[in-house]
């Protein structure tokens, strides 16, 4: 593999466990918000 590619896939790695640890932490939020409604 290219050390470019390489680079790229792992940027692109990283920048989906980002996505996903976001994702977590928005559906937390609006979890909490939904139980103070409550």
């Amino acid at each position: 593999m290219l050390p470019g590619l390489a680079l790229d896939y792992s940027k692109k790695q990283q920048t989906v466990i980002f996505c996903m640890r976001s994702e977590q932490q928005r559906n937390s939020w609006m979890l909490q918000t939904k139980q103070r409604k409550i």
